[in-house]
């Protein structure tokens, strides 16, 4: 439940927000995304005090990264 709750807090932000913000290029606007969300996300674990924190993190992040990236490849933009 910690991680759905902190992942729904960063998923608009990283929809929505960071497109906008980052128009640049793809590859540049999934990096800031992904750090803002990596940070944000570990922050708030760690104020709950779950172990390990930027490793879940990371972890939950990459996964969501991969199938992006997966889908990038497959469809286009």
């Amino acid at each position: 439940m910690l991680a759905f709750v902190a992942s729904a807090a960063t998923h608009p932000a990283v929809w929505f927000v960071f497109p906008v913000l980052v128009p640049r290029s793809y590859w540049t606007m999934v990096a800031a995304a992904e750090a803002f969300a990596i940070c944000f996300e570990a922050a708030y674990l760690w104020a709950l005090g779950v172990r390990r924190p930027l490793l879940w993190s990371l972890a939950a992040n990459a996964a969501s990264a991969s199938v992006g990236f997966l889908r990038y490849a497959l469809l286009g933009a």
